[in-house]
């Protein structure tokens, strides 16, 4: 993942306060870096015609069923114009770059088509219910582990930050991904904020530290010892979780669907790791970083 490739934001768009909440940090992100900012609203014919369609052949014949579709399906289309047209109203007094898309399909893989093509999707996230039947996920939580690009979820207005917040609880660390993270903090004026976890060998922590000098303003960065619990960041901290994803990491993305369900902060930032399954360590002896 390169660094502001298309100096773009994806703001996913529906007609909750959430996405509200979301679409003014959106807004306030890109007034600081210069990016533009995309809205996306996708009509989700795909589940309603999951919902809709018979299952087998009963008393009455299919064609009920796709004048039921095709009315639903028109109420979405003119429920999506409705919203663009309010958002555009609201955006265009921003003095930002924007541009707004209505789309139609499956919720998720439209809005993965369009989140390659982004920097950073920023996304109201509705909290789930405490408990939920098993593979029963929110929109975020399924978005978690197959969006390529990093997320920023947004369950409520947010309080200006200072400091981006990031727990490392193992020596499983992609330095570009913390690189590109540390650049993007620097544009938004956000110092780093790194708390390692006591677990980790102290002298594989020397290994990491070594590895993270190289890193963008590396001297700058706050770096504490704890206990490797993840708690919820100060009211002026952005919390980052960066999860390793790639095919052998099913349960990075059942721990990172885990964390999205519980959070109860304003926002979390989660910043994707590809390491092809390769512990960074291997790579440290000697030659240094891959970088």
């Amino acid at each position: 993942m390169g660094f502001m490739k298309n100096n773009s934001y994806l703001l996913a768009l529906d007609g909750s306060a959430e996405a509200r909440a979301a679409a003014y940090l959106a807004w306030d992100l890109a007034k600081k870096t210069g990016a533009r900012v995309d809205a996306q609203h996708v009509i989700n014919v795909r589940d309603t015609w999951r919902f809709l369609r018979p299952k087998s052949a009963g008393f009455i014949g299919s064609g009920s069923y796709m004048e039921a579709f095709q009315r639903v399906s028109d109420g979405l289309r003119s429920v999506g114009e409705a919203l663009m047209v309010s958002y555009r109203a609201q955006v265009e007094g921003q003095n930002i770059n924007f541009a707004a898309h209505l789309d139609e399909g499956d919720l998720v893989t439209e809005i993965c088509k369009r989140a390659r093509l982004h920097d950073l999707l920023i996304i109201g996230h509705r909290k789930s219910p405490k408990t939920v039947q098993l593979g029963d996920y929110s929109l975020c939580e399924e978005l978690a582990g197959i969006c390529s690009c990093p997320m920023l979820l947004v369950t409520a207005s947010c309080d200006q930050w200072n400091k981006m917040c990031i727990h490392i609880e193992d020596t499983k660390v992609d330095l570009r991904a913390i690189e590109t993270l540390s650049q993007f903090g620097q544009k938004l004026a956000l110092s780093m904020k790194l708390h390692i976890s006591s677990s980790i060998p102290l002298s594989e922590v020397k290994a990491l530290l070594n590895a993270l000098s190289l890193c963008h303003g590396f001297k700058s960065w706050e770096i504490y010892m704890d206990n490797g619990k993840q708690e919820n960041a100060a009211a002026d901290e952005l919390r980052v979780i960066m999860p390793i994803l790639n095919e052998r990491a099913v349960n990075g993305v059942k721990s990172l669907r885990a964390s999205i369900h519980e959070l109860s902060e304003p926002a979390l930032l989660v910043w994707p790791q590809k390491m092809a399954g390769k512990e960074l360590l291997s790579t440290w002896s000697g030659k240094g970083t891959n970088q």
